[in-house]
């Protein structure tokens, strides 16, 4: 992935997976995260010793309950470079859901919030939300959301 990130002239690549909350992805606990950070602390250095610039990030995509509280402990995750945070359940609600994300936003230990609708295309509509507010508290709280789509051609 690294050498292909180079390839394409990216700087950056982030391993995201799944956090432990998330079984059926096989999620991450703790210990295999720190044992990925070392891999890929491995992998960094390789990088630099071909002279490639393209930097590998150590990063999870942390499962958060409705409530906004992550899955894993902070101590861990302060070993991270980067923190996604995503709800995975309760994703067919139809009342607002604005509450949600601001508690989401507010995690101290997550830097973007994750696929915020919760939407799959032809399959789940998506929650619902005040999104000039969320947006709002993610500018006031200098944290990104990510912005995903279908891909034209699967429509």
């Amino acid at each position: 992935m690294a050498d292909q990130a180079e390839v394409r002239g990216y700087e950056f690549i982030a391993i995201t997976d799944h956090s432990k909350g998330l079984s059926i992805a096989n999620g991450m606990d703790e210990q295999r995260l720190r044992r990925q950070g070392l891999e890929i602390e491995q992998v960094n250095a390789a990088c630099t010793a071909r002279g490639l610039k393209v930097r590998v990030l150590k990063a999870i995509e942390m499962n958060l309950n409705p409530q906004g509280e992550g899955d894993m402990e902070s101590e861990a995750l302060a070993e991270l470079d980067l923190v996604l945070g995503s709800f995975h359940s309760a994703l067919r609600k139809k009342e607002d859901q604005t509450e949600r994300y601001l508690a989401g936003l507010r995690n101290p230990d997550i830097q973007i919030l994750g696929h915020p609708r919760g939407r799959v295309y032809n399959y789940r509509a998506g929650l619902n939300a005040d999104w000039p507010r969320v947006f709002a508290e993610a500018a006031a709280l200098d944290k990104a959301v990510e912005i995903d789509t279908m891909p034209i051609d699967r429509i």
